[in-house]
């Protein structure tokens, strides 16, 4: 992942400094020390992708008609389409820290 404020390469075993706090997980930069969140656009495109693999693939159990499995089975390959986007777009973007500093 590249660091936005020192634009330097680091891979993800290198961000030591982790905090989990809300609905975002935070990381701190190896090299700048600054502190860093995956983007929230980004993380919506993952999230419906996994939802548009998940709720096809489950209901595909219970229906019998075959038209309607083909159309659930194109809805869920569009959801691991979109899933895959939003994991090769992501990118930290630079954020004040939520933990406290004592």
């Amino acid at each position: 992942m590249k660091c936005p404020s020192c634009n330097t390469a680091s891979k993800n075993k290198a961000f030591k400094n982790i905090q989990k706090g809300g609905k975002r997980i935070e990381v701190q930069c190896p090299h700048c020390d600054q502190w860093l969140t995956i983007d929230p656009a980004t993380m919506k495109f993952k999230f419906a992708g996994y939802a548009l693999i998940l709720i096809p693939s489950l209901l595909n159990f219970f229906i019998d008609d075959v038209h309607y499995r083909l159309i659930l089975s194109v809805i869920a390959l569009l959801g691991a389409c979109l899933a895959v986007f939003g994991v090769v777009r992501t990118k930290l973007i630079p954020i004040e820290p939520s933990h406290d500093s004592k």
